[in-house]
């Protein structure tokens, strides 16, 4: 008797109809844990692209800055030129690229060896920056627009143009 109190105080280790997870429970368990790892390469996948859109923007954008300080300096120049004679400033200014003119064209590329831009062609080009001067009437102010326009891939591979604007009014000579 103490025998048979011993036995059914035990447990029994397996149970009918409970001995485990079914071939079922784990094809489906496989599938759910595929859907999830294939959202986290997607998210991946477009992080990477919008990091890459984002240093093309912050590129376009530094320079459009890096033209925009040349205009006005350009701006300053003739300015101290034509209003400030007393001084040893030179009557005549050569090289001046941007603050003459209407509009002016220029075209960099990312130079592969050091990350940096550098002018190009336009056949080259991967940055196109566009200057736009419009002068107000009887006074020694314009004002400067400078855009630089690129392209970016989309998740399909076409290219995207994008587009970015910097403007200033330039007091010049």
């Amino acid at each position: 008797m103490a025998e048979n109190l011993m036995n059914s105080r035990r447990p029994s280790l397996v149970r009918k109809g409970e001995a485990g997870f079914s071939l079922v429970e784990m094809l489906m368990a496989a599938f759910i844990m595929a859907i999830g790892l294939l959202g986290l390469t997607m998210l991946q996948v477009m992080s990477i692209r919008g990091a890459q859109g984002g240093k093309s923007l912050s590129i376009a954008v530094g320079l459009a800055e890096q033209v925009m300080d040349k205009v006005e300096v350009e701006g300053r120049a003739t300015y101290l030129n034509t209003n400030f004679t007393d001084y040893s400033s030179p009557t005549d200014l050569n090289g001046l690229n941007y603050i003459n003119k209407d509009s002016q064209t220029d075209y960099y590329r990312i130079d592969p060896d050091t990350g940096g831009t550098v002018v190009a062609t336009a056949a080259d080009a991967q940055f196109t920056v566009v200057m736009h001067q419009s002068y107000s009437a009887g006074t020694n102010l314009s004002d400067v627009t400078v855009d630089v326009t690129f392209s970016d891939t989309s998740s399909g591979g076409a290219p995207i143009k994008r587009k970015a604007s910097v403007t200033r009014r330039i007091l010049h000579g």
